[in-house]
């Protein structure tokens, strides 16, 4: 009820203000209004934003939760939850923003308490996705291997999946009779060997940007105070300088 009030006090008093503008009312009545108009646009955003902290405490909680379980036995988080922290986290985010936009005081206990629940929020959705991720970037053919007629083995099959396409092993048993009978019109051609290997995610090769989407939370987890390590292995000319 309160809120309300305070938001129709707002409205009010923006609507005022410009009315009294349009009516040249004298500068320093305009001036007080819009001081007071910020005054309560402030105090509803702290507001908004012990409302939202205060709620996503118990979201934490089964967070934790979660996390726990995930630690002792492996057990995978709900994506329902998953889902509602990354809700939570970005409404948080949003409502500070607004906040600050408003020039708060930046020592006011809303403030200070949003934040330290975005904080949190956010690190435990980097934990809840593991502490180790491995990204898989696949290098395209440089001029010189296109020229040279070279053909790319490695694809993404999908969004987390590389597929390696070997060239045929003649040693492989039943390859040469397989062949023989191919050459014969006898059967089919042996076909090349295909492997898969499985990462948490595969960009062949992506864009700079898409790269740093897919580690810009790790990015703020780090700005936020926690240790965080971003490293490239690959062989020589594989790409690591460029995509760091």
């Amino acid at each position: 009820e309160d809120a309300t009030k305070r938001a129709d006090v707002i409205q009010r008093l923006d609507k005022a203000i410009k009315d009294a503008k349009a009516a040249n009312t004298a500068w320093d009545s305009v001036e007080r209004g819009e001081r007071l108009l910020v005054k309560e646009q402030q105090r509803q955003a702290l507001e908004a934003l012990g409302l939202v902290s205060g709620k996503y405490e118990a979201l934490y909680a089964r967070a934790d939760q979660a996390l726990k379980r995930m630690q002792k036995d492996g057990t995978e988080p709900d994506e329902e939850l998953k889902r509602a922290m990354f809700e939570a986290r970005d409404r948080l985010k949003e409502a500070i923003a607004v906040a600050r936009r408003l020039k708060v005081d930046e020592d006011a206990f809303g403030l200070r308490g949003a934040e330290t629940m975005r904080k949190r929020l956010h690190n435990m959705l980097e934990d809840l996705k593991g502490a180790i991720r491995v990204i898989c970037r696949v290098r395209p053919l440089n001029a010189k291997e296109r020229s040279d007629g070279e053909a790319s083995i490695a694809a993404r099959f999908d969004m987390c999946t590389v597929e390696i396409t070997q060239e045929m092993d003649m040693m492989r048993p039943g390859v040469v009779a397989a062949l023989a009978m191919y050459e014969r019109g006898e059967g089919e051609a042996p076909k090349p060997e295909t492997t898969h290997y499985s990462f948490d995610a595969v960009f062949a090769p992506g864009t700079q940007d898409e790269v740093f989407q897919d580690c810009a939370e790790l990015v703020q987890s780090a700005l936020d105070g926690y240790n965080v390590t971003l490293f490239a292995y690959g062989q020589t000319g594989s790409g690591k300088t460029h995509t760091m």
